[in-house]
Formats: structure tokens, C-alpha cells, sequence
């Protein structure tokens, strides 16, 4: 079938959190990923779609939506994976790996500002280690399509208009 609206149905027919979900949960029953640790904030379900919204059409085909739920059980499942070692939360030690192994390489000073961001008594709850992952990866696919090539240098660097860099991290 063609693609699914279910981005545009999620944010206008409903006025609160859970009723999102559920609209979500009816339109591919395997949604419930979103609701299996706890209800994802809005927000979070919208940086989610951005992640696989490439054209920024506001909708997702069934290839994007299966890639979207296919994201989403893998953070739930390393989630879940550190909740075994502790309980309740991640720690800072824990937000490191899982940085790392979505290979997102963040400065001391970066993740210091995104620990003192998202961090409540020293742990990151599910909803918001769902965000980081899914705006780091979406800032980090944005900034390679506008990556430079041919560098004299062995840097990685990308060239933006104002207007571009504001698009891109506006997530």
C-alpha cells in the first residue's frame, strides 16, 4: 500500500499522550514497541519519525515504518539490557556505551552538556534515552549529506546556509 499518514493522524486527532498511542498502535499492530517499557512523550515519538522521514514529507512509507519499528525494538532491547545491571535507569557509564555502539562519538564537553540536559539523579529515563539516540543518529545522517569531500586535511567537515542548519536541527 502507499504510504502511511500515520505521523499527521498522531499529532492532530488527539489531545493527549496515550490516545496518540493508541491511533499509532491501530494503524501496525506491532506499534506496541512504542508502549511495551512506558509511553514515549510526543516528542520523542516525533524525533522518532524524523529519524526515517528523509524527504521530510511528514509520512512513512512501509519500508521507512518497518526500518522505524525495527530502530526502536533494538533501543528497547539495549534499554532493557542495562536495566538487568541496575534497576530503573541508565547511568552515565551505560549512556557512553550506547553512544558507542551506535557509534556516535561525543567530546567530554558534548556529553557533559547532554548528561546535565537529560539526566535526573544521575540516570536517563527510557523516554529520554530514546531521544538522544534518535536525535543524535538524525543530526549525524544530516550533517553527512551536507559532509564536504576533498578535503586538503584529514578533517571531517560539512558546509550549511543558516537556513540549512536550522532545518536540520530542528528536529
Amino acid at each position: 500500500n502507499g504510504p502511511h499518514c500515520w505521523r499527521s493522524r498522531f499529532v492532530e486527532n488527539s489531545k493527549n499522550v496515550v490516545k496518540n498511542y493508541q491511533i499509532l498502535r491501530h494503524d501496525k499492530v506491532n506499534c506496541c514497541l512504542f508502549l511495551s517499557i512506558t509511553v514515549l512523550s510526543l516528542q520523542t515519538v516525533r524525533i522518532l519519525v524524523s529519524l526515517k522521514d528523509v524527504d521530510r514529507s511528514g509520512k512513512l512509507n512501509d519500508h521507512k515504518f518497518q526500518e522505524l519499528q525495527s530502530y526502536v525494538s533494538g533501543v528497547k532491547n539495549e534499554y532493557l539490557n542495562f536495566q538487568r545491571e541496575k534497576s530503573g535507569a541508565v547511568d552515565e557509564s551505560q549512556m557512553k556505551s550506547a553512544l558507542t555502539a551506535h557509534d556516535l562519538r561525543l567530546n567530554n564537553l558534548n556529553f557533559s552538556l547532554l548528561w546535565d540536559r537529560y539526566s535526573t539523579a544521575g540516570q536517563i529515563s527510557y523516554d529520554d534515552f530514546v531521544a538522544i539516540l534518535g536525535r543524535l543518529e538524525t543530526l549525524k545522517e544530516r550533517f553527512k549529506s551536507h559532509r564536504m569531500t576533498n578535503l586538503p586535511c584529514d578533517c571531517v567537515m560539512a558546509s550549511f546556509s543558516l537556513d540549512d542548519f536550522i532545518r536540520d536541527t530542528l528536529l
